[in-house]
């Protein structure tokens, strides 16, 4: 997999940064899993969040929860440009 673009990276920040996106939950779930990732030495990436949201699905019971999991999944996977061509 190659390293995110700047781009992409944009995209999360600006995601994180939002003042009101009605999102707030995946917003700070988000922005919870970007600190884990940056407290254990690893680059911060979309595989690295996308691989994080998904071990907390696997063990989350709490529905409200996982519906947040997957709001944020699906943000990562479908609006940040992983599919452009180049």
């Amino acid at each position: 997999m190659q390293p995110d673009s700047p781009q992409q990276l944009q995209a999360i920040a600006a995601l994180l940064h939002s003042p009101d996106t009605g999102h707030r939950s995946e917003t700070d779930t988000l922005g919870a899993i970007v600190i884990h990732i940056l407290q254990a030495g690893q680059q911060v990436n979309n595989q690295a969040i996308i691989c994080h949201l998904l071990q907390n699905m696997a063990t989350e019971s709490d529905v409200v929860q996982l519906d947040i999991y997957r709001s944020a999944l699906e943000f990562v996977v479908h609006r940040t440009l992983d599919d452009r061509p180049g």
